[in-house]
């Protein structure tokens, strides 16, 4: 039985994280939710994620500040970080994070996404 991914959503927009999240359930992963940077740390001391989405740009979810600590401990060396920005949104520190997805994106696309990422196999058609 393969093992079970876990992502952890971190957004601030209501619709924008159902959105995400309505979409991840059918990937068949694990999702955990933090609406801050400082509440996704708080996860992320208590439990091991293979993948972290967070908007990147926003002042709440602070997805930047987020990612610099996470690549500054190296017990989340593992941990995929794919950062949600906007076009016009200066891409700063790229190096930080292992891919984006630029905004609006198309739900199917972030889920096809994600399933690649993590290598894990389309559902049967």
């Amino acid at each position: 039985m393969p093992e079970i991914k876990t992502i952890l959503v971190v957004e601030d927009e209501d619709a924008v994280l159902h959105l995400i999240c309505s979409n991840l359930e059918a990937v068949d992963c694990g999702i955990i939710v933090a609406r801050s940077a400082e509440e996704a740390r708080e996860c992320l001391l208590e439990i091991f994620v293979d993948m972290v989405i967070a908007d990147y740009t926003r002042p709440v979810v602070e997805g930047e500040t987020l990612f610099h600590w996470v690549r500054e401990h190296p017990k989340y060396a593992k941990i995929t970080l794919v950062a949600i920005r906007s076009s016009q949104a200066p891409l700063r520190h790229k190096e930080v994070f292992d891919a984006s997805v630029v905004r609006p994106f198309n739900p199917q696309g972030l889920t096809k996404f994600v399933r690649r990422i993590l290598s894990l196999p389309n559902p049967p058609s």
